[in-house]
């Protein structure tokens, strides 16, 4: 399971990322169903910023989508 805390001047969230799922991240992401959609209110970042996928072995795989 990963947390994932979005800080910036006009948010401070926290999420937590069940084992087995993936967090896309952006200012208007429209993800598949099961994947969980974080919001940033930054608009430095793109629509579809990030995705963030928890791998077997613990570590995390990153893939910029911008």
């Amino acid at each position: 399971m990963l947390r994932i805390k979005v800080e910036n001047s006009t948010q401070s969230e926290e999420f937590t990322l069940p084992h087995g799922t993936r967090a896309e991240l952006g200012r208007l992401v429209t993800a598949a169903d099961g994947v969980l959609d974080v919001w940033l209110k930054d608009s430095g970042c793109s629509r579809n910023q990030l995705r963030l996928t928890e791998q077997s072995d613990g570590t995390v795989l990153v893939e910029n989508l911008s």
